[in-house]
This record gives C-alpha cells, sequence and structure tokens, in this order.
C-alpha cells in the first residue's frame, strides 16, 4: 500500500500535477511518522525522498516560510529521536532553502548548527588537500556508506552555492566537484537528482565567472547524457541559464524564445513564483529589444502577481523597469543614454551624454547571486551616467570597487574595468587608455560575447584616442557585430530592435546638427552688429546639412533595393544663395531627419532656410505613429478617414495626428507662413512616410483644404547627372486579384485599364515599357528592375508596417 501510494506521489508530480502531489506526499509521511515503532531505525531512503520531494514543492510555489516550518518541525523530532542521518539531512535542507531566498546568512548559520559534525567551516582551506583534510575531521560514525555520500555532497553543494553567492567562483566551483565524487557511484533517487542539482549550480558558477564557451560545451555533453532530463522545477533552471548564455553571446532571438517557454512552464504547472521571476527576466528582454509596448503589459501583470503574493523586493524591480520602459521611448532630455554629443567632450559637467545606455545590462541574474548584485549597482550607475550626475556616479563607482574587485569573476572584473573607463572619461577626462583595455577587448572577443565586446569598443571609439585606422576598423567590427546580433532575431524583430542603434551614417548627421547648434549658440552671446555673420555660417552649415541629409535617404533607398550605394557621386552641395533664390516663392519644404535620440526638421522658402530640433526619440515617434494605424485599422477598413466615427475621429486619430505635429515643430511652423505660401512639400523620413500629413488641421479646417499638399523623397539639393538612356524605362507593376486567405475577395478590377492607359499616355517606344502584372508582380523580381527604371508605377493593396517604414 505504501508503494502504491508513493509511486502514485511520484507520477503526479512528473506529470506536474504538483498540489495532488504535495497531497499525497503528506498523508505518506504522516502515516510513516505515525506507524514508525523507532524513527531512529524505521524510517529509510523512501522517507528521506518524501521530506525532500515536500520541501521542494513548497519551495516551487514560491512558499519558503512553509517549507521552513515543516522542515523545522521534523528536524526537532530526528533530533529528539536521535535519526542522525534525517538530522543532518534536514538542517542542510533548510539552509539550501534560505540559501535558494538569498539569505546567506541565515543558510550559514544553520551549517555552524552542526559544528560538532563538520567542524569550524571558516577554517576549511579550499583546495584538494584541505577539503580532503576536513572530510576525515567529520564525525559521522553512525553513517552508513550511502548516508555519508549524500550529507558530504549536500553540505559541498550549500558550500559551493554560498562561495559563489559572495564572487569565490573557483572555490565554489571546487567544492561542487567535490560533491560529485561522493555520489558518482550511487544511481537511487536521491544521489541522481542531487549530482543534476549541482551540475546545474557549477554551469551557472561557470557562466557568472565568465567561462562562458567552457559551460556552453558541458552543457552540450551532459544533455547527451540526460544530465538536464529534469522535473518542472529544474528545468526552469536550465532553461533560465540557457537563455542567459544565449543573450550574452549575442543570440538575441534565441534568448527571447527560450526566456518566454520559460515563463510558459511555469505558468503551465502553476510555480508562480518562478513565473513572476521568468516574467520579469522576459521583461528585460523586450526592453532591450525596444518591444517597449509589450515589456510594460509584461510587467503590469506581473506587479498584479507580486501584490497577490505579496512580494515587496520584486515589485521595486517592477518599478525600476517601469521607469526604464520610459526612458527609453521618451525623448532625449531623457533617453536611457551615455555617448557623447560633438562637444560634450569639451563639457563634461555642463552636458549630458547620449545614446546607447543599457547595452551591458544584461538579465537573468537572480537577486540572491553576486553577479546579479553588481548588476543591480551597474544600473544605478549607467542611470546616474545617463542623467550627467558625475560626482554621484563617481562615489557609486568606488562603492562598486571596494565591494566587487575582490572577485576571481573574470566577467564582472572586465565589465568593471570598462566602467572605470566610462567614469574616468566623464568625470576627469583622458589622456591616455588603460594598459588592460586590449586584454579585456581580447577576453569579449575569447568568448563571443557581442553585446559586451560591442559596447565596449563603442566607448574606445568615443574617448578619441585611436588612431583613424584603429577607429576606422573599430566601426567596421562593430557594424558586424551588430549585423550578426540583429539577424538573430526573427525578421519582425529586427527594426524595432535597431530603433536606438545608430550607424555611423547618422552619427555623422547628428555631429553637423550639434555642430549648427552650437554655432547658433556661439553668435547668439556676439554683439548685434556680428550677427549677420553667424547667420550666413549658420545658413551655409544648414545647407550643407540638407545635403547629406539627402544623401543619406538616397544611399538608404539604394541599399533597400538592392542598388549601389551612390551612382551620383557629388563632391559639395550647391550654394545655398543660389538654392534660397530659386526655390519658389509660394512653396514651402518641410524636411524631416529622423534619428535614434531626435528629430531633426529644416524648413526652407524663398529666401529663408531654418531648422528645428525636436527631442523625440525615435522608438517614441515609432509608437505614436503606430497608434494612429492601429486606430484607423481597428476603425475602417478604409483608407478614407471621413469614414470614421466623428466622436471617435476626434478623439482618436485626429487628437494623434495633431499632438505629433505639434511636438515635432510642425504646428509651429505653419502657423508663421506668410501669406504668399499656398504650396507646400513634407519630405517625411523613417516612420513619417507613413504619417497623414494631408489631414492635418490647420485653421479650423483639414491643411489640404487651404493649400497644395505634396509629399517629397529628398529635397533635391544638388544636381544629378542626366540619366543613361538605359534608364528612360517605365516599369509598371498592377496586381488585380488577391485572396486575403478567408475566401474574401480583394479585386482592384481597375487596374488593368490604368495601366493600359499609363502605357498610351507614356508613348515611347515599346521596349521602353515593362509590366509585370499579378502573378508576375513577385517582390524579388519588382526590386531586381526597378534599380534599372526611369519611372515606376504601381497599382495593388499595400500595408504600412510601421517596423520597416
Amino acid at each position: 500500500m505504501f508503494y502504491d501510494q508513493f509511486f502514485e506521489a511520484e507520477r503526479l508530480r512528473a506529470e506536474g500535477r504538483f498540489g495532488e502531489a504535495i497531497v499525497v506526499f503528506r498523508e505518506l509521511l504522516s502515516q510513516r511518522l505515525e506507524t514508525a515503532k523507532n524513527p531512529t531505525e524505521d524510517l529509510n531512503n523512501y522517507d528521506a525522498i518524501i521530506i525532500e520531494r515536500l520541501a521542494d514543492l513548497s519551495q516551487l510555489f514560491g512558499n519558503d516560510e512553509a517549507s521552513i516550518d515543516f522542515l523545522s518541525g521534523l528536524r526537532q523530532l530526528f533530533l529528539k529521536a536521535e535519526n542522525i542521518f534525517f538530522y543532518l539531512n534536514t538542517t542542510i535542507k533548510i539552509a539550501s532553502v534560505y540559501l535558494e531566498g538569498g539569505d546567506f546568512e541565515a543558510a550559514f548559520g544553520f551549517l555552524e548548527e552542526l559544528v560538532s559534525f563538520i567542524g569550524d567551516l571558516r577554517l576549511i582551506e579550499i583546495s584538494s588537500e584541505g577539503l580532503a583534510k576536513w572530510e576525515k575531521g567529520c564525525h559521522f560514525e553512525k553513517l552508513r556508506g550511502e548516508e555519508r555520500s549524500i550529507i558530504f555532497s549536500k553540505i559541498y553543494y550549500v558550500m559551493g552555492a554560498l562561495l559563489t553567492g559572495i564572487g569565490r567562483y573557483d572555490d565554489g566551483i571546487q567544492c561542487l566537484e567535490s560533491g560529485f565524487e561522493w555520489i558518482s557511484d550511487f544511481k537511487d533517487e536521491i544521489c541522481v537528482a542531487m549530482h543534476k542539482l549541482m551540475f546545474l549550480k557549477k554551469m551557472e558558477a561557470m557562466v557568472e565567472k565568465g567561462n562562458v564557451n567552457a559551460a556552453k560545451q558541458e552543457i552540450g555533453e551532459a544533455r547527451r547524457e540526460g544530465l538536464t532530463d529534469m522535473t518542472p522545477g529544474t528545468q526552469v533552471g536550465f532553461l533560465e541559464l540557457k537563455s542567459r548564455i544565449s543573450f550574452l553571446q549575442g543570440e538575441l532571438g534565441k534568448a527571447e524564445e527560450l526566456m518566454a517557454n520559460t515563463s510558459e512552464l511555469c505558468g503551465k504547472y502553476g510555480l508562480r513564483q518562478a513565473e513572476v521571476a521568468a516574467l520579469l527576466n522576459l521583461a528585460k528582454v523586450k526592453i532591450l529589444l525596444n518591444q517597449l509596448a509589450e515589456a510594460e503589459e509584461i510587467l503590469d501583470c506581473v506587479q498584479q502577481m507580486c501584490k497577490d503574493l505579496s512580494d515587496e523586493s520584486t515589485m521595486d524591480q517592477v518599478l525600476q523597469l517601469k521607469d526604464l520602459v520610459v526612458r527609453r521611448g521618451q525623448p532625449m532630455d531623457s533617453t536611457f543614454d551615455l555617448s557623447p554629443t560633438a562637444h560634450s567632450r569639451d563639457q563634461k559637467r555642463e552636458k549630458t551624454p547620449k545614446h546607447q545606455l543599457g547595452e551591458m545590462f544584461a538579465p537573468f541574474r537572480p537577486p540572491s547571486s553576486f553577479l546579479g548584485l553588481f548588476e543591480e549597482r551597474s544600473l544605478e550607475l549607467q542611470i546616474l551616467l545617463a542623467d550627467g550626475e558625475w560626482e554621484e556616479a563617481l562615489e557609486l563607482f568606488e562603492h562598486m570597487k571596494s565591494v566587487f574587485s575582490k572577485t576571481d569573476s573574470r566577467l564582472i572584473r572586465s565589465r568593471l574595468s570598462v566602467f572605470r573607463l566610462l567614469v574616468d572619461f566623464y568625470a576627469k577626462g583622458l589622456e591616455q587608455l588603460p594598459a588592460d583595455i586590449r586584454d579585456i577587448q581580447s577576453y569579449f572577443e575569447k568568448e563571443s560575447l557581442k553585446p559586451e565586446l560591442r559596447q565596449f569598443q563603442m566607448i574606445l571609439g568615443w574617448t578619441g584616442l585611436l588612431s583613424p585606422a584603429e577607429n576606422h576598423e573599430l566601426i567596421r567590427r562593430n557594424e558586424q557585430l551588430l549585423e550578426e546580433m540583429t539577424q538573430s532575431l526573427p525578421p519582425e524583430s529586427r527594426a524595432l530592435f535597431l530603433l536606438n542603434k545608430w550607424t555611423e551614417d547618422e552619427r555623422y548627421l547628428n555631429y553637423l546638427v550639434e555642430e549648427l547648434m552650437y554655432i547658433e549658440a556661439v553668435w547668439e552671446q556676439r554683439w548685434k552688429i556680428f550677427k549677420p555673420i553667424g547667420a550666413i555660417k549658420s545658413l551655409r552649415r544648414l545647407n550643407r546639412l540638407l545635403f547629406h541629409i539627402d544623401r543619406h535617404k538616397d544611399i538608404t533607398a539604394r541599399k533597400s533595393i538592392g542598388g549601389k550605394e551612390s551612382e551620383d557621386q557629388v563632391a559639395k552641395p550647391a550654394s545655398w544663395l543660389l538654392s534660397l533664390l530659386k526655390h519658389p516663392w509660394d512653396r514651402v519644404t518641410l524636411s524631416f531627419l529622423v534619428l535614434p535620440d531626435r528629430v531633426v526638421l529644416v524648413y526652407r522658402s524663398f529666401l529663408k532656410l531654418d531648422f528645428k530640433v525636436i527631442p523625440l526619440s525615435r522608438i517614441h515617434l515609432r509608437e505614436r505613429v503606430k497608434e494612429i494605424h492601429e486606430n484607423l485599422a481597428h476603425a475602417t477598413q478604409n483608407r478614407d478617414i471621413r469614414e470614421l466615427d466623428e466622436s471617435e475621429r476626434r478623439s482618436n486619430v485626429e487628437a494623434l495626428i495633431q499632438e505629433i505635429s505639434e511636438a515635432m515643430g510642425v504646428s509651429q511652423v505653419l502657423s508663421e507662413l506668410p501669406d504668399k505660401v499656398k504650396r507646400i512639400t513634407f519630405v517625411p523620413d523613417d516612420v513619417l512616410n507613413g504619417f497623414p500629413f494631408a489631414a492635418l488641421r490647420f485653421n479650423g479646417d483639414y491643411l489640404v483644404k487651404g493649400y497644395s499638399v505634396t509629399l517629397g523623397y529628398e529635397s533635391r539639393r544638388f544636381k544629378r547627372s542626366k540619366p543613361k538612356q538605359d534608364r528612360q524605362k517605365l516599369l509598371m507593376v498592377g496586381v488585380s486579384c488577391v485572396s486575403d486567405g478567408k475566401n474574401t475577395s480583394l479585386d482592384l478590377p481597375f487596374v488593368k485599364p490604368e495601366i493600359s492607359e499609363i502605357r498610351s499616355e507614356f508613348g515611347g517606344k515599346a521596349g521602353n515599357i515593362e509590366t509585370l502584372f499579378d502573378a508576375e508582380a513577385e517582390k524579388e523580381s519588382i526590386l531586381k528592375k526597378v534599380g534599372q527604371a526611369r519611372f515606376f508605377h504601381i497599382a495593388c493593396h499595400g500595408v504600412f508596417n510601421h517596423y520597416e517604414p
């Protein structure tokens, strides 16, 4: 009867029916304690397994207090009955529960209560000889052979976890390996489970020490041997570990998938506390991938779960991450950024550095780990640097050095060196690079820590202490690293991930913007008589900026269709004066440049050229434009905004359009237009290619009612060479019949007549006109031919993708 119930409880546990398993295990243990005539002799390994199961299952449900209370009661019973094995086993188990909860002091305190059996742990020399000497001094005379092995392995497990928890990874790993030796020859349930648990702890220690490749290799070998085939509770630990390794090595898509699987597994088995931790880690991944809306939804869910579980410590982390979501998505004045602007190196204490903070903020660190504590402090330090709080940042860094510099973790020490470089650069200034720079770079490369390496090399470039050749090589390697990390993501996530990543072209454009702002600020302080000179300097610089913006868009467009980067190389922009004189007197042209942390608006009219820099991040702008399209899609299947319900239109779409227009400075520019202006050309960039400029309201009506509104794709700041003869071709594409996969017809019956009419109106030789119709109109064919055409006409359905505008 006992064995039937025992194996039934084991079956329930293996199936993930933990609540039912707990009930059966409790009944079994109660029966055993009531019927055992002599608790010293009548209890056996099955009873030890039952105690393990009950304690572990209580922990799985996040009920550490209940687990400790249960074990403490048993401990007193076994002490009274002088059952040494069960007393030692239960005491060590209590220490393990405290250890997993991050209370190292309590865990060590329970081990100290066993001093009469194991001596003073503080006096142990952590070496092969020292541990062998300690083992001989332990008083386990009343234990049988297998019992001694189990107790030694469990003590070694707690010792290893304690040592890694204070940053002594080599010592911790040696203790765990010694524990392996004690149970390697035993195949019973307790020894096998203990072996797998110690293996997981050892792999965690190796990763946190920075031996990532070695840990990855050992996990692969262990998987083939079945060491990673575990119960759902331990599977969570292995999934998190593999996700951590993937993230550290820049396999971002795999890391996200594994962490999502972890949270699903926890939810499936009702492991609420573990699910909270997994969802929190998943939210961190989403933030780093710029999936801010999804991250916020997850954090809202975790916040409610923390309230239900009365988990105040995790609630603090949730609030910190919510603040991080806001920082990553808002304008540049509060953007979570670190790199210097064009002049911030000369004004370190006055200006806040910009872009790319948070690259070293790696998730998956449990709060009980030494590395987890380091990363909490690292995040605080980065926030202080991003906010320009130099003195506070320096003070925190000095504290971090005193706490973390003695660890043998190569990963922590390397990160600490990177922070030292960063703090010295901003707070003190650098005249030469530290001696260990190449050593750090070599370590990151050896362990394939791509995010760490890219961030470190970016900081090296910011210092300005590298030769031009070295800096050029760093730029090339960083672009390659970013490409490799981006390719690890699913296609729909790649563009979003790149939103706050600066290309070198964008950095140069940003330098021109900063230079222009600097010149205007300087000449604003000069005497009035000299201000015309400053105005001319600004106009020349602005004309140059507009030229490079157009070149940037041209190159980007050519790359996107697989063409050459540039066929029309122009050494310099046209004359700024001629461009002002030639601009139509009744037209104003508004050109946009969307950068990771700002939007630049250049507006040009007859005899006037000016600009605005708007503190609006690319992430935030895309989210707002996305809302416009989502509101339109939910309200109507038609592109006509007039078909929306009046109240809904006014409260949603129009409000969003006006809000974005005002944020970008468009409304202000329109309000200052002279009466002679009747035509407005918008030259959008990035997500603004999907912004409905014609639907702007101005003077009480739609903008298109009072002005001729057109869209351009470049400002035509330079004269292109005449097209070659083979570029006179007209390419026409038409798709007249389409299905949405739901047996719904989406035909466009007038596509054929439209194509025919344009063909007849265009004239010319038949050889200069090419048509791709219906089945022929495949993406690859179009992209191949469009680069060879001078004119392009397309008639088909379209969907705006705000991730890849």
